[in-house]
């Protein structure tokens, strides 16, 4: 991914969170996973700063499950 879009990934991981907290979206498992992309995506970033790559890809992804969890959030928030 390159930074673009890894910034962009970063700020709808982030805007989920922060509107769907405490409104039963996500249990603390699921939370953690996305905090854990989240985490993953700010080594990615870090790694294209410091390589001078165009583009890495971060060692974390939400399940597939999940990824879907956090659209329906995302689309009923108009995110």
């Amino acid at each position: 991914m390159t930074k673009t879009e890894l910034f962009r990934r970063l700020e709808l991981l982030q805007e989920v969170i922060a509107h769907s907290r405490g409104l039963g979206y996500f249990n603390v498992w699921q939370l953690m996973c996305l905090h854990q992309e989240r985490s993953s995506i700010y080594a990615a970033i870090e790694e294209i700063d410091t390589t001078e790559e165009e583009a890495a890809t971060p060692e974390y992804k939400i399940p597939e499950h999940l990824e879907k969890r956090l659209r329906r959030v995302a689309d009923d928030f108009r995110l």
